[in-house]
C-alpha cells in the first residue's frame, strides 16, 4: 500500500477511532510521499499535542509555519498549544500578531484576552479591545473587558 490516498484513508480511520500512535504511523507513510504538506503537518502537530509530546508538536507547526508565514489558522492553533503549556510570552506574541491582522478576530480575542487575564494584564485587555470594540460582540469578551475594568479598580466601567 503505497498511495497517498490510502494511507490518509488509514490515517484519518486510527485516528477517528482514538488510536493515536497507529494514525502517527500511517500520516507519517503520506508525509513520505508530500514531505511538504501543511495538511498533514497539521495533523501530527495535533495528534502529538493530544498524546502530550509538546516537543514533537512544537517541531511540526514551527515547520509549517516556515513552510507559509501566512498560514494564520496554524499560528492559531500553536498559540493555543503554547498556551496550554504556560510558554505565555511567545503564545501572546502570535495572538497579538494575529489580532492585529484581524485574524478571526472573536476567537483569536477571546484566546488573546483570556491569556492576558491569567497573567492578571488586565491594561492590555482594556487596550487591546479599545483598538477593536466596534468589531468585537462576543459576551465571553465582553465579560473579560468588564472583569479587566473592575480588577482595575474601575467598576463604574466594568458594570456599563
Amino acid at each position: 500500500m503505497k498511495d497517498l490516498t490510502e494511507y490518509l484513508k488509514k490515517a484519518f480511520e486510527f485516528k477517528n477511532n482514538g488510536d493515536y500512535k497507529k494514525s502517527i504511523d500511517y500520516f507519517y507513510k503520506a508525509l513520505a510521499l508530500d514531505n511538504e504538506s501543511a495538511e498533514i503537518m497539521t495533523e501530527l502537530a495535533i495528534l502529538y499535542s493530544k498524546l502530550c509530546q509538546y516537543d514533537r508538536a512544537i517541531s511540526f507547526y514551527e515547520q509549517i509555519i516556515s513552510l507559509n508565514p501566512e498560514n494564520f489558522s496554524v499560528q492559531l492553533q500553536y498559540a493555543m498549544l503554547l498556551k496550554t503549556i504556560k510558554e505565555y510570552k511567545h503564545s501572546e506574541e502570535i495572538l497579538l500578531n494575529l489580532y492585529d491582522k484581524e485574524y478571526e478576530l472573536e476567537k483569536v480575542s477571546v484566546e488573546l484576552f483570556h491569556l492576558l487575564f491569567i497573567n492578571n494584564n488586565f491594561e492590555k485587555i482594556v487596550l487591546y479591545y479599545n483598538k477593536c470594540s466596534n468589531k468585537l460582540n462576543n459576551s465571553i469578551i465582553f465579560y473579560y473587558v468588564a472583569s479587566a475594568y473592575s480588577q482595575m479598580g474601575r467598576k463604574d466601567i466594568a458594570e456599563e
